[in-house]
């Protein structure tokens, strides 16, 4: 049993460590990762006033925090994002809104585990080498961690009740700002330099969101059912955003937002700048979501082992495949987590994680 255990653990291994390699490949070597490599130095390596590569008239802005290096990263990056925000291209825009609220459930996620006895967190290392290189080497700690038999603790409720709304104003409010349709520029720029501290934000305000929460927020509840209520929210807001994404990609209504130009448009040597990116992004968006969707079905494969019942991984993969088309994978996370977490299919019950195994213990104990 325990060396069906490893076989299993490994193969999971070597499955994110080959997404992340991919990553690696088309973040920093493929066709679209010089065009962009290209148009960056240009901006990098002088002061002058420089033009958007395919926006002569938009100007990009240097200076956000009053430090030199800061600055030209945030000036970087900035221009990275900018096509969607601003609204350069409708495909890019919307393919930008659909993978970050998508991202929202794993925010949950990497949150929750985060404020565990390891307290470690990716958001750094997300927003610095991109997450299709760090979400695989995310999961791949996380299988090892929560392999341990003294890998975690059980949340109190104090913190499980306030992780809602530091999810929503930590990355649903930032993320709502990034699109909105200012009518200058520059507050367009500003905002996306903001939303480039989202993801380390969202702890920084559920410390203090849980600081200020009286002492008996939640504790009517168990620490499973306010967390089931999180993920249940930020799952639907995720496949609201892919069900509109999917209804615009077949509504004639929309004839520049299709399934490639939205999900893999490929990439040649002589796309622009702007769709170049798009498709860095849309790389970004299948190697993440391959990542949870390879998670979810871990979880599902390690308790069918911890029960000692065999078959139906490729039952699971063929579920777990048809809700991320047609729910989105955002969803898809956050079903799977809940389905853990309430001990839904009995055949989770004894084999989840350790940390959602413990949050079905109903601590209610306030820390």
């Amino acid at each position: 049993m325990a060396g069906s255990k490893n076989s299993s653990r490994w193969i999971f291994y070597l499955l994110y460590l080959s997404l992340s390699a991919s990553g690696i490949y088309y973040f920093h070597f493929s066709p679209a990762s010089q065009i962009g490599a290209r148009s960056l130095n240009a901006l990098t390596s002088t002061s002058a006033p420089f033009a958007y590569p395919d926006h002569p008239n938009v100007i990009i802005r240097r200076v956000y925090t009053g430090f030199s290096v800061p600055d030209s990263i945030l000036s970087c990056i900035v221009t990275i994002f900018l096509a969607g925000p601003a609204g350069f291209s409708e495909h890019i825009r919307i393919q930008q809104i659909n993978f970050l609220l998508n991202l929202g459930p794993l925010a949950l996620v990497f949150s929750i585990e985060s404020i565990r006895a390891k307290r470690w967190s990716l958001a750094v290392l997300y927003q610095s080498l991109g997450g299709a290189i760090i979400v695989p080497l995310y999961f791949v700690a996380h299988t090892y961690i929560f392999s341990q038999s003294d890998a975690t603790r059980p949340n109190p409720t104090r913190w499980a009740s306030t992780i809602l709304p530091t999810v929503a104003v930590a990355y649903i409010l930032p993320t709502a700002i990034l699109f909105y349709p200012f009518a200058n520029i520059e507050y367009t720029m500003l905002a996306t330099a903001v939303w480039q501290f989202s993801p380390v934000l969202i702890n920084l305000v559920w410390v203090l969101l849980t600081r200020l929460a009286p002492a008996h927020t939640g504790e009517s509840r168990s620490t499973g059912h306010i967390l089931r209520q999180a993920h249940k929210v930020m799952g639907s807001l995720a496949s609201l955003s892919h069900l509109t994404t999917l209804f615009a990609c077949f509504s004639p209504s929309y004839p520049d937002i299709t399934l490639s130009s939205v999900f893999w448009s490929g990439q040649t040597p002589k796309v622009s700048f702007s769709e170049a990116m798009n498709f860095i992004f849309q790389v970004d968006y299948l190697i993440v979501f391959a990542c949870s969707t390879l998670w979810c079905l871990q979880i599902r494969d390690r308790a069918r082992r911890e029960r000692n019942k065999a078959g139906r991984v490729t039952m699971d993969l063929l579920v777990l495949g048809a809700s991320v088309v047609f729910l989105g994978p955002g969803a898809t996370v956050s079903w799977a987590v809940c389905a853990c977490e309430a001990g839904i299919d009995e055949s989770l019950e004894k084999g989840l994680p350790l940390w959602t195994e413990k949050l079905m213990s109903d601590t209610s104990t306030v820390k």
